[in-house]
């Protein structure tokens, strides 16, 4: 009898984005805030996963280019976000390699874990920028109660 090599596929990991506002697109696990300051007070989530926050500086100029009455305000902030995503995982991935272990254990990633802020599905909103990233290093998820 001959043993071949078997392949057995690996499971991914489901993470979950969506609003802070729309429970039913919310997964299993816990509530995890990436918008800093505030949080609505009928929402208790477990922790603030800073690395996946949009920095001060481009929250603030978002919020003045806006007032300004900037119309690419909302395009100029998902640009600058998505650039400091790029550093953020980079850095971890470098980090990574150096204590031995997968990103998503370095990153602390949990199964059913959903990234919470405050857009509401349908308008624009930074999740849909992480996502991607997440997408990249293996994860299953789900933006707005869909698989992308």
């Amino acid at each position: 009898m001959k043993f071949g090599k078997t392949r057995q596929k690996v499971k991914q990991m489901k993470i979950y984005l969506a609003s802070f506002f729309e429970e039913h697109n919310w997964g299993s696990g816990m509530l995890v805030s990436i918008a800093r300051g505030q949080k609505p007070r009928v929402v208790l989530v477990d922790k603030l996963y800073e690395g996946f926050c949009p920095s001060e500086k481009i929250s603030r100029k978002y919020y003045a280019d806006k007032q300004d009455g900037i119309e690419s305000a909302g395009e100029d902030f998902q640009t600058a976000y998505s650039q400091e995503l790029e550093e953020f995982f980079k850095q971890a991935e470098i980090d990574a390699k150096n204590e031995n272990k997968s990103l998503i254990e370095l990153l602390d990633l949990k199964e059913g874990e959903t990234f919470l802020s405050w857009e509401r599905s349908g308008r624009s909103n930074y999740r849909n920028v992480l996502a991607e990233q997440l997408k990249k290093i293996g994860c299953e998820v789900y933006l707005e109660g869909i698989q992308i």
